[in-house]
């Protein structure tokens, strides 16, 4: 149950995509050609943190908790899931966002 980032590939076109922003609103990725069609706020997602939030979505939550990522990487996640947890709840770092973002 509950809503998730769509990071399979472009949330609008569908092709499958490495890196490119998230719409925060629509909680998916977009390639460079499709950025411009969401209403935002969006963030430029890199491919290391893309391939980390795809393989933490498919693991138990204590094996994604000990991959191996860059400081960099790790960043960019939380900053993620920070600001899609905010708006899809209606939160602004509530202790319950705060809470799930510093599992990243």
């Amino acid at each position: 149950l509950g809503f998730q980032p769509q990071l399979d590939g472009c949330g609008r076109c569908h092709i499958e995509i490495r890196e490119g922003v998230f719409d925060v609103v629509a909680g998916s990725l977009r390639c460079p050609r499709c950025a411009n069609s969401g209403v935002g706020p969006f963030m430029t997602v890199p491919a290391a943190g893309v391939a980390y939030l795809r393989a933490a979505l498919i693991q138990p939550l204590p094996q994604a908790l000990c991959m191996e990522i860059s400081r960099s990487t790790l960043t960019a996640a939380r900053e993620l899931v920070e600001q899609f947890a905010e708006y899809h709840t209606e939160a602004t770092r509530s202790p319950s966002v705060i809470r799930v973002a510093s599992l990243f």
